[in-house]
Formats: structure tokens, C-alpha cells, sequence
């Protein structure tokens, strides 16, 4: 009975072996199935997950992008159409060398498409500058100027494709280009005006000047540059100008007139009317000062001459009627004028014959020297006044 049982393990042993052996390969088949199905997955995530980045890339956003390959263009956003002034779909398939799109340098001069899709950009201290490129449509339409990165993509296949976008650099150059003009436009202003011009820090440091400053203050440009426009200034004027100054930085006034007198490095005065307005920042803080300095010498010369005749006499220089009148009234408004004023009337004797005799050129140089005297013995104590013919009055005040 027991040896009829070991014959019937016996048998069974190469059954029960190819049964376990079964079991081990299909749990080696499972094992691989499941491993293949996460990696199917994965790829499909990762396939997903591009798909995702680059529809985002190419829907978001106001740059034109590209996505181009060996196959030419693969992709193309609505941007892209609009740089290149062509329906999408006839961007796709085609090599970047043929898109409707001619390039050009900020010099005018022709670039190569491969230079444009092919240059992937980079960061760091090291990176080149980044390539601006004008975008000239075969269509004819206007010239857009964008700046070129270029970054390498991986495909679904483990491949690689490149991502070319261009950002619109159109408004931001011609802002560039106006203040450049407008810059330009100033100084030319300015070096040839017929008035002095000067850019001030908020020191009040001169920081530029033009030719006709340099020829008022008498001085070259360079050695201007940097002093401080007050220590230039008539001692008597130097307190009104800061005062002015000061008004503008604590925004007290936007802008001030003073007439005013400057001492030239000759020792010459020189008398001016000074504008000036103060430019500040956006966030309001005070930039530079603008001034104009107009010669107004001359005109102030002629004035105080004018005012002198009107109060003078032209032959003896003496104060006339007008004047001694003036001095008189202000003597006798004092509070205290009884004893303090003595008024002298001269009149010259035997004048008449004089001028009869002699002429009245000799007349002439005898009211001359008798102004001369009365002047000196007044001894700049009061006012000497010739009141007309041969007559004089002399007004004297005690201290």
C-alpha cells in the first residue's frame, strides 16, 4: 500500500513542477504587463502634459511663436499669423526659410532666416545680447521690430524641436527713438540759443551749459561745470536767488523770474533776467533744474541812465527840481525834523553879464564850477540841486 503510494507522487512530481513553473511565468507576464501599462501611462501624462504646455505657449500671450523642426513649422500661434500678415495654415509645413517673412537688422541690412530660428538664447553674465530683428512681411505691410529667443523642446518620440518666440519690440523702439529725438532736439536748442541755458542738479550745481552762458559769465564750459550758479551771484543777490531756489524743491512755486546780477571772472557785473523751472521725476523728486540767463545789461544801463537824466540836471549833473523836491519832502517826514533840516537858496549875482560877455559856453562852465563847489562843501552830507538858470538850493539833514 505505501509503495503504491510512492509511485503515485512519483508521478505527479513533472505535473506539479510544470504547474509551478506556469505560475512563476505568468506571474513574471503580470509583473512586466503592469510595468508597460505605468510606462504607456506615463508616456501618455507626458505626451498630455506637453500637448498642454505647448498649446499654452502658443494661445498665451501676445508674443508670435513658432514651433519648428527638421519638418518645418509644426506650429504656429494667431501671433505669428499677424507678424507674418498670412493665414495660420499656410505656416504649417513650411521651412522657416520660406515663411512669408523677410528679416532685417536695426541697420537695414538683410538677415538670414537661420540666424533667426536657429540662435537658441541663453542666461547668464556670459549670454549675448539679445537679437532684435525687424519682421518685414511679403505682403507689404508695415515693418515690426521683435526680439528673437529661441529655446530647444522635446517631442513625444524623445526628439527634439525648437520654440522660436518673437516679442514686439515696435512701441517700445519708437519711444526710444523720439526721446533720442527729442534729446537731440534739445541740445541742439540749447547750444544754439542766443540766450544762456544750464542744466542744474538739485544743488543747484551747474551740470551743463551752452556757449552763450560761457561768453556771459565769462568762463569755458569746463570750468563752469559743477559750481554751485549762487557763488557766481552779485553778493546783494545771493540771498533772493537760494530763497527762489528753495521755494521750487519744497514745491512752494513750479517756477521763478528774478532779475538779478552775476560777477563775471573778469570782475565785470553783468545784470540778467533768470528763468527757471524745475523737472522732477515720476515718483515726484527733483531731477534737474532749467535756467535761461537773458542778457539784459544794456537795458538796465540804459534805464538807470534815463532815470538819472530824469532826476538831474545834464549840464551840472546835480539833482534838478524833481529830485531836490523828493529829498526835501523825505527830509521833513521825519518825526523829529524841527532842528534837523536847513535849506539853502543860492543864487549867483552879475550872472547875467557874464553870458553876455562871454558867451554862454563860458556861462556854462561857470554853473559847473560852482555846482562843484557847493557839492564839496555838502560834503555828501545833503542834496545839492540846481533849480534852474543860476539858481540853487542845497537841502542838508544832521545825522
Amino acid at each position: 500500500m505505501v509503495a503504491d503510494d510512492r509511485l503515485s507522487l512519483g508521478a505527479l512530481a513533472p505535473t506539479l513542477t510544470a504547474l509551478l513553473l506556469l505560475l512563476v511565468l505568468g506571474g513574471l507576464l503580470m509583473l512586466l504587463w503592469r510595468r508597460h501599462t505605468r510606462a504607456v501611462e506615463s508616456r501618455d501624462r507626458r505626451v498630455e502634459e506637453l500637448a498642454r504646455r505647448l498649446a499654452a505657449v502658443l494661445g498665451g500671450g501676445r508674443d508670435a511663436v513658432v514651433l519648428h523642426g527638421a519638418a518645418g513649422v509644426v506650429e504656429a500661434n494667431a501671433a505669428m499669423a499677424l507678424l507674418a500678415d498670412a493665414p495660420r495654415a499656410e505656416l504649417l509645413g513650411v521651412a522657416v526659410e520660406d515663411l512669408p517673412v523677410r528679416w532685417i537688422s536695426e541697420a537695414a541690412e538683410p538677415v538670414a532666416p537661420s540666424s533667426v530660428f536657429a540662435r537658441q538664447t541663453y542666461v547668464g553674465p556670459s549670454a549675448p545680447p539679445p537679437l532684435v530683428v525687424g519682421a518685414v512681411p511679403a505682403s507689404g505691410a508695415a515693418i515690426r521690430w521683435v526680439q528673437v529667443t529661441t529655446h530647444v523642446t522635446e517631442t513625444p518620440d524623445g526628439g527634439q524641436e525648437l520654440v522660436t518666440a518673437f516679442t514686439d519690440m515696435t512701441g517700445p523702439r519708437e519711444i526710444r527713438a523720439a526721446l533720442a529725438r527729442s534729446e537731440k532736439q534739445f541740445q541742439a536748442a540749447m547750444e544754439n540759443a542766443p540766450i544762456g541755458m544750464a542744466l542744474l542738479d538739485p544743488r543747484w550745481r551747474l551740470e551743463q551749459v551752452n556757449n552763450a552762458l560761457s561768453q556771459l559769465l565769462g568762463a569755458e564750459p569746463r570750468a563752469l561745470r559743477g559750481r554751485d550758479l549762487s557763488a557766481l551771484s552779485h553778493p546783494e543777490d545771493r540771498a533772493a536767488e537760494r530763497a527762489a531756489v528753495h521755494r521750487l524743491l519744497s514745491g512752494e512755486a513750479e517756477r521763478f523770474t528774478l532779475e538779478k546780477r552775476y560777477q563775471r571772472t573778469d570782475g565785470h557785473t553783468v545784470w540778467v533776467v533768470l528763468d527757471v523751472v524745475l523737472v522732477r521725476t515720476e515718483d515726484g523728486a527733483a531731477e534737474n533744474f532749467v535756467a535761461q540767463l537773458r542778457d539784459v545789461t544794456e537795458t538796465r544801463l540804459q534805464a538807470e541812465l534815463l532815470s538819472h537824466r530824469a532826476m538831474h540836471d545834464a549840464l551840472t549833473g546835480l539833482a534838478n527840481r524833481a529830485h531836490m523836491q523828493e529829498a526835501l519832502e523825505r527830509a521833513l517826514a521825519h518825526p523829529d525834523v524841527t532842528g534837523r533840516v536847513a535849506v539853502v537858496l543860492v543864487d549867483l549875482d552879475e550872472f547875467k553879464p557874464i553870458n553876455d560877455t562871454y558867451g554862454h559856453a563860458t556861462g556854462d562852465e561857470v554853473l559847473v564850477h560852482v555846482a562843484g563847489v557847493l557839492r564839496a562843501a555838502t560834503a555828501g552830507r545833503g542834496t545839492v540841486a540846481r533849480l534852474g538858470g543860476d539858481e540853487f538850493v542845497i537841502v542838508v539833514e544832521d545825522p
